[in-house]
């Protein structure tokens, strides 16, 4: 029985235009985005990437998994597309997009029209910010029937360093040779737009590293659109969850479920699905509208959470501090600058035993003690290759 072809990530190479090595060079030498710039040659996903049976959490046994109690969540927020002329209003979604949707785009251009589909996935990928996996139909190959998101880095507008509308070149001959920081931001939008109206994608944080001390509100307003809810989760996450809530009281509310997701590799499946609306009363028109589906992939690894939770618990996993507590450590050691190695050992001395009575209290009143035989040993650590 021949072996099934391995799904290859969507590279660099994807992006070239047939052009000479020396044009390519010069290309690659005038980018000013990415990071460590490589040779051309040399940025393809590593196979560890590449292949779905080594994508994050795939390939996990069935005894370490667990369901929803819910099915898939169509979520509330709906984005008007657009206004429906009174001959498309008794048409369905599919055919309506067919009508007004270039083929392989998945939304309507309304500007640039060279800012195409490979254009917001170039971006991405030449910023080192996604890897982006499609699995084609075996029948079709121009079909994609789901793809694999692993977010990788976020931008910030600090980052970026320049105004938003600064234009930047890509590491190699594409056209348009150029983008801004809010092509960077609607890319994250863009990529996930198909026409299949049966594609999904699976998403997931690469690692706990890859959210910023400072989330950008942009990236919160889409993790809010195409992120999942706690009511998706199984029992045994939901639990985690709320223990990761109770030990970070200084994180916002609106940040718990986006950190939670990117500290522990929680990963979710999303859909877009089409609809029309009738917003206002009729004869009013209807729009066509896009909403978000989420769903739970059921062989999600509970193990490989567990061993995530763990090492964050115990510190190799810490969040960032948070601006009151880099306050705090600021006023403290102005309290030191000035004063005599006698006060200063005092003032130190103090501080340790603070920390003590504290340590002590946090260990009685830690809500996870209470779960832990529930949670720790009880199966071997599956996690991903």
């Amino acid at each position: 029985m021949s072996e099934k072809p391995k799904s290859r990530g969507l590279s660099l190479d994807d992006f070239a235009p047939l052009v000479s090595k020396n044009t390519v060079a010069v290309a690659t030498s005038s980018s000013t985005v990415a990071q460590n710039p490589k040779k051309p040659d040399q940025r393809i996903l590593p196979p560890s990437i590449a292949s779905p049976s080594k994508f994050t959490v795939l390939g996990t046994l069935p005894n370490t998994s667990a369901e929803s109690p819910v099915g898939p969540i169509l979520k509330e927020t709906c984005k008007i597309l657009t206004v429906l002329e009174p001959h498309m209003e008794n048409f369905d979604p599919a055919h309506i997009i067919s009508e007004c949707v270039p083929p392989h785009w998945g939304w309507i251009p309304r500007e640039n029209t060279k800012k195409t589909k490979k254009f917001y996935q170039l971006i991405l990928i030449d910023t080192h910010s996604a890897d982006i996996i499609p699995e084609h139909d075996k029948t079709n190959p121009s079909l994609v029937n789901f793809s694999k998101l692993k977010i990788k880095r976020i931008i910030s507008e600090k980052e970026w360093n320049q105004h938003p509308l600064t234009e930047k070149k890509f590491s190699r001959v594409f056209d348009p040779p150029t983008y801004n920081y809010f092509d960077y931001q609607e890319s994250w939008y863009k990529i996930m737009y198909e026409t299949n109206h049966r594609h999904s994608w699976y998403i997931s944080f690469a690692n706990p590293q890859v959210l910023p001390p400072t989330i950008p509100v942009w990236f919160q307003e889409w993790f809010c659109w195409v992120g999942p809810t706690k009511t998706l989760f199984p029992p045994p996450i939901v639990k985690y969850y709320e223990n990761f809530k109770g030990l970070t009281p200084d994180l916002p509310v609106h940040l718990k479920l986006i950190t939670f997701c990117g500290k522990m590799g929680v990963g979710w499946i999303c859909q877009h699905v089409f609809e029309t609306h009738q917003h206002r009363p009729s004869p009013f028109p209807q729009h066509l509208c896009l909403k978000i589906k989420v769903s739970w992939w059921k062989r999600f690894d509970i193990k490989f959470l567990e061993e995530k939770f763990r090492n964050w618990k115990n510190g190799t996993m810490a969040l960032p501090p948070t601006p009151q507590k880099q306050v705090q450590s600021q006023k403290s050691n102005l309290k030191l600058k000035g004063k005599s190695k006698a006060e200063i050992r005092a003032t130190l001395l103090e501080a340790l035993s603070s920390l003590d009575s504290d340590e002590e209290e946090e260990e009685s009143s830690d809500p996870f003690n209470e779960n832990e035989d529930d949670c720790f040993g009880i199966l071997p650590r599956i996690g991903p290759h």
